[in-house]
């Protein structure tokens, strides 16, 4: 494979951002207070299926698969992210590292990257911090560049197997947080959405959509969750 160099865009310094936890969650400090990730502010949507499966396999059981999804999630991030990052010179050289590590997950990466390679130009964020004072939440993105010649947030996953696309509807709202964020911070519009899924048989799953297609789903999930917060704090 030969490797291709990617060019970073962006024109407007982001800030360094501190995460924090309260109440058990993860949060951010901005320059204007502390704001909930949006994966916390998701967390309480529709966790019913959660629980169906952890009742179905059992907790000891569904433990074991839940560390090995993200360790493989981690590594698989951390990998993606260096060769964005033009981090990794010779990929021959590397593969003995990264497969002596996980082979399976080098497999996956190898696998994502022939097709990410032929849509990805322009890189503006790589792993960074965004927040947004108009809708108060915050987070770490994975990658807004330009997908097809268009500016997207581009979140890559790892999966067990194939997921439909009705259980995706969590990823496109944060997706959607990232890119109104990311608009706000910088006056680059951010109009599209790729989830990008590779799962255990190496074959990608590409779901691209409309950030405004979900924009009012973003505001009321931040709305539940607002109402969530402040019905615990009366309940103590």
């Amino acid at each position: 494979m030969i490797l291709k160099n990617y060019d970073r865009k962006l024109i407007t310094e982001l800030p360094k951002l501190v995460r924090i936890n309260i109440g058990g969650k993860r949060h951010y400090e901005t320059p204007n207070g502390s704001y909930p990730s949006i994966t916390t502010v998701l967390s309480i949507r529709k966790k019913e299926g959660i629980y169906a499966w952890r009742k179905r396999v059992g907790n000891e059981e569904a433990n074991k698969i839940t560390k090995r999804a993200v360790t493989r999630g981690t590594h698989f991030h951390s990998l993606l992210e260096q060769y964005f990052s033009n981090e990794i010179d010779d990929l021959d050289t590397f593969s003995g590292t990264a497969l002596a590590k996980n082979p399976a997950v080098w497999y996956l990466f190898l696998e994502a990257v022939q097709v990410l390679e032929t849509k990805i130009n322009n890189i503006y964020c790589i792993e960074d911090y965004l927040y947004s004072d108009e809708y108060k939440v915050a987070g770490a993105v994975d990658m807004i560049a330009e997908y097809d010649g268009v500016v997207s947030v581009i979140d890559y996953k790892t999966s067990n197997s194939d997921k439909k696309e009705e259980w995706c509807e969590n990823y496109f709202i944060q997706g959607t947080a990232y890119a109104k964020m990311f608009t706000e911070r910088t006056g680059i519009p951010c109009s599209q959405l790729v989830i990008f899924i590779v799962p255990d048989n190496g074959i990608p799953q590409i779901f691209t959509k409309s950030v405004e297609d979900y924009t009012s789903l973003l505001k009321t999930s931040i709305e539940d969750f607002n109402c969530y917060q402040a019905n615990k704090r009366l309940d103590i």
